[in-house]
């Protein structure tokens, strides 16, 4: 009986330290939509007040991912996604970005910016072009710097930006997902309150079996 006792104890532990998917943003698989705008020289306007529902020639739609090549890595070219209902990121310190580098790439970083409900507080992370390669989709994460006031509760949009003041490098890039969590790499997610239940009903059903045994 008791080795029974300690299997259920083990169970516990298990079910209390499986590895958690990071919560999932973007997967660019419908990214081009009513809720994408493209500024600056990402968008076919050029206009970095305005933007653009459509994207510089180059920025095409690929299977599950996005492909980004045709413009220049200007500080103010951005494109920028808003969500139809803000999503809770609460327990996220990192963001996780897996993309492949395209041929004739010359931006050396990039950076993704969340915004919340109030679309001026943010937080943001940078992710190196130096970390990738043109060979195979690389998922790199990079920890967020948050802006005094920011709510991870209510995350409105994000946006991906480049990092070149003078606007001379080339940016070709091709984006698989984009993903939030905690922890060092790979991500981990905080729990979801039902895995924290799971985990104390367990453990609580052994104490409870030792109890009555020893009673």
């Amino acid at each position: 009986m008791i080795s029974k006792y300690r299997s259920l104890f083990a169970l516990g532990l298990a079910l209390c330290s499986l590895p958690l998917q990071a919560q999932m943003i973007e997967d660019f698989s419908s990214f081009e939509s009513p809720q994408t705008q493209f500024f600056g020289d990402w968008s076919l306007t050029g206009d970095p007040f305005s933007g653009s529902l459509l994207p510089a020639q180059g920025f095409v739609q690929g299977a599950g991912s996005y492909s980004f090549a045709g413009g220049t890595n200007v500080t103010d070219a951005f494109v920028e996604r808003s969500f139809e209902l803000p999503l809770s990121l609460v327990g996220s310190d990192r963001l996780e970005l897996q993309l492949r580098l395209l041929e004739g790439n010359l931006a050396e970083s990039l950076t993704v910016t969340l915004f919340d409900a109030s679309f001026v507080n943010s937080a943001s992370a940078i992710f190196l072009a130096s970390s990738f390669t043109q060979g195979a989709f690389i998922a790199v994460s990079s920890e967020l710097t948050f802006v005094p006031g920011f709510d991870l509760g209510s995350v409105s949009s994000f946006r991906i930006s480049g990092n070149d003041p003078f606007g001379g490098a080339p940016f070709a890039m091709e984006l698989d997902h984009l993903k939030a969590g905690s922890g060092a790499p790979p991500l981990t997610a905080v729990p979801e309150p039902t895995t924290y239940g799971l985990c104390g009903a367990v453990l609580m059903a052994g104490v409870g079996l030792l109890r009555r045994r020893r009673r």
